[in-house]
């Protein structure tokens, strides 16, 4: 009963300093917290039509990624579905920005991005490319943009990430993602 007892005890100790050890590799993960800026600009030929700006606040980790960071802004645009019971549906409008990091050697940062965005046109806004004849539907049309990225980038690094030409309008999306650490 005795040995019993004595390799109960060595076993409990063992799975201790196995969590004890657990432990210390995770407070040797190292987080570094980040800013990240992502700009939307739209440019109709060489005019800027619009820039819009987000930040998001993230944390790095140096083994993985990180947490996640989202942002979800805009509008649900009423909808009137043309049914013998007129049903009125609601489209979400706006921007998704979802982003992780993780720190790797030389001072580089592995980002982990992903945006969406989309927008409301009037019937003037969505003539064919341009401008000459009819526009698509005499209601408003809904446009949508969405990117997804893996990018390796260092602090105060600004990348332009994606550039899209809308098929319909012409109209040119870029996208720019700056990183800045925060000490």
């Amino acid at each position: 009963m005795k040995k019993m007892t004595g390799r109960i005890a060595l076993l409990g100790l063992v799975l201790l300093l196995a969590v004890a050890g657990r432990a210390q590799e995770k407070a040797k993960e190292t987080l570094t917290p980040l800013k990240l800026q992502v700009v939307f600009s739209e440019y109709d030929g060489e005019r800027k039509v619009s820039s819009i700006p987000y930040t998001l606040s993230l944390n790095a980790l140096g083994d993985r990624l990180g947490g996640r960071s989202k942002i979800r802004v805009g509008v649900r645009v009423p909808l009137v579905v043309v049914t013998k019971d007129a049903n009125v549906q609601y489209q979400n409008v706006g921007t998704d920005i979802d982003a992780s990091g993780q720190s790797l050697e030389n001072g580089q940062f592995k980002l982990d991005l992903s945006v969406r965005r989309s927008l409301v046109y009037s019937p003037e806004d969505n003539k064919p490319q341009g401008g000459l004849g009819a526009s698509l539907s005499p209601t408003p049309i809904f446009r949508e943009f969405w990117a997804e990225y893996d990018l390796l980038m260092k602090d105060g690094q600004t990348i332009q990430s994606t550039l899209a030409t809308d098929p319909v309008s012409g109209r040119v999306m870029k996208v720019d993602v700056t990183l800045t650490v925060v000490k």
